[in-house]
């Protein structure tokens, strides 16, 4: 005898689509989330290959890191430094004064952009200059022609910290940060202020800088002053240490990075460095270096 077979009622139909819906709703955001978790790692990957490259570049440079700017070879100002301008920016963008040399260099004769010391150093190290997440764009989408023929809204989502310019890589300083909302425009600590300092886990020289503050208005490859760290990766960004090693750093902040500059939110000026370890050693490190200033290349060998 022939069983004629039965089909699905609608009923059926759409408790199963109903079932799979919900199951889609679940894995999706564990999915995302794996995929946020994989872009975080290339670009702690990333970062931490800066760091690597700039020690490599101090081993051959008389242990020393980066200078950032020029120097004066002849006139009334022998021996100071001074910047180096984006003398010919791409077409529409913003000119990008004050441009750091690990990052970009300037040929005075025919004002031609040029890759800076540390691409020049390492073959090939543009291409993982750029946070997988970020990829390198703008708060607001504009996008310009780079030093390597592509198009980006910024040069950098890694920047220096400009004042480690000339740091011998044997010197045993000690960077740390008082809380955002503590005074950070004293030059020297107090004992009770020193007291309130977190040390960080090594010399921090790159740091992933948020578009927001202020990646996108100054494009010079520089982390200081107002700048702050991102926080896309699980409300934190990266940092890379002198001694080659990189970590997702989650600093103060009040977690929205668009809102951020607060008096909650860490910024390069909250940094501090000791050589000699003590309470009463405690300098700060942002814009105490000055580049016009015949003090400011190794001014974190020896702070004053």
């Amino acid at each position: 005898m022939r069983i004629r077979s039965r089909g699905f009622t609608l009923i059926e139909l759409l408790v199963v689509i109903a079932i799979i819906a919900l199951l889609i709703a679940i894995l999706l955001p564990a999915l995302g989330k794996g995929r946020a978790a994989g872009r975080q790692l290339k670009c702690l990957s990333n970062v931490r290959q800066f760091s690597m490259a700039a020690t490599l570049y101090a081993g051959d440079f008389k242990e020393q890191l980066y200078p950032i700017t020029y120097r004066w070879t002849s006139g009334p100002l022998l021996g100071r430094q001074r910047w180096i301008a984006e003398l010919n920016p791409p077409q529409g963008a913003p000119p990008a004064q004050n441009v750091a040399m690990w990052a970009q260099v300037i040929d005075e004769t025919t004002s031609e952009r040029k890759p800076g010391l540390m691409y020049q150093y390492v073959e090939n190290m543009h291409e993982v200059a750029a946070c997988p997440t970020n990829k390198r764009r703008t708060t607001t989408g504009n996008e310009w022609l780079n030093m390597w023929g592509s198009r980006t809204g910024v040069e950098f989502d890694y920047t220096y910290l400009d004042e480690f310019e000339g740091f011998r890589i044997s010197t045993p300083a000690v960077v740390a940060y008082v809380p955002p909302n503590a005074a950070n425009t004293a030059h020297r600590l107090t004992d009770v202020a020193a007291r309130q300092l977190t040390r960080m886990k090594g010399i921090p020289i790159f740091w992933e800088e948020s578009t927001y503050f202020n990646n996108t208005q100054f494009r010079d490859g520089m982390f200081g002053n107002y700048d702050q760290l991102t926080t896309r990766h699980f409300d934190a960004g990266h940092v890379a240490y002198l001694d080659g090693s990189a970590e997702l750093f989650k600093a103060p902040t009040d977690r929205n990075e668009q809102s951020m500059n607060s008096v909650v939110d860490f910024e390069a000026n909250d940094l501090y460095i000791s050589v000699k370890q003590s309470n009463t050693s405690w300098y700060k490190i942002s814009d105490q270096g000055q580049a016009d200033s015949p003090t400011g290349y190794g001014w974190a060998n020896d702070p004053r």
